[in-house]
């Protein structure tokens, strides 16, 4: 394992409200070797904490997407909701933002503030929250738009599968670095599927990304599966 990602697997471990570790092989130059130079690892944190007012979330995503095995992209999310009264309606803030190497197309993904209200319910064994809200791009011209997203966990077939992911759709610019006229319809998801072992502490499983639009440069609808595991903290 090489030492930036032995790194950033120590820091998680050591963040108190750590919740779950997920190491994934991507295979998308097997499937797009036209818009994908290489198949690759990556390391996903998520943290999920709720108190007495509302909800936190974090996600970071760290891709070795680089050449001979190098960094080539980070992601995070951060977003907060926060109860209103006794309505079963929150308050949702978020906040998205990327960099990376020109070596992989997340370094186009700029920084995008979200507010808006968020809706949490059960459907069967998932929970689920989703939100509609008003998305700020921060492109060369501002993009400011409307985003729908989804999320969804729960234990299916007699509990030995976790159904977990995320759905996102959400409107910007037609491009990012100019002043180019128009928008583009942006579809982001990410559905995972978990075998679990140990009494859920760790698991196998697989995760697909489906995405139109969000890449700069890739167009059409593209789907790029991975396999791995995952390890919660508590």
């Amino acid at each position: 394992m090489r030492a930036s990602l032995l790194l950033f697997l120590i820091a998680c471990t050591t963040l108190v409200q750590a919740q779950t570790l997920q190491l994934h092989y991507d295979f998308r130059n097997s499937f797009d070797s036209k818009n994908n130079e290489r198949n690759f690892p990556s390391a996903s944190f998520e943290m999920s904490r709720t108190d007495r007012i509302g909800h936190w979330r974090m996600k970071t995503d760290l891709d070795l997407s680089d050449k001979n095995g190098n960094i080539g992209g980070i992601y995070t999310e951060i977003s907060r909701s926060v109860q209103i009264g006794d309505i079963p309606l929150q308050l949702h803030a978020e906040y998205n933002g990327g960099a990376g190497y020109d070596a992989y197309p997340i370094k186009l993904v700029k920084n995008a503030y979200i507010g808006g209200f968020e809706y949490p319910f059960e459907l069967g064994n998932l929970d689920f929250n989703t939100y509609i809200a008003y998305r700020y791009n921060n492109f060369a011209r501002a993009s400011h738009d409307v985003q729908w997203s989804c999320n969804w966990t729960g234990k299916v077939i007699y509990d030995l599968f976790t159904f977990s992911g995320f759905i996102d759709i959400w409107s910007r610019n037609q491009l990012q670095d100019s002043d180019a006229k128009g928008k583009r319809l942006v579809l982001w998801s990410e559905p995972q599927l978990w075998l679990n072992l140990a009494d859920d502490k760790f698991g196998i499983g697989t995760e697909m990304e489906i995405s139109a639009n969000l890449y700069e440069g890739v167009t059409g609808l593209h789907a790029y599966p991975t396999l791995a595991i995952r390890y919660k903290f508590n």
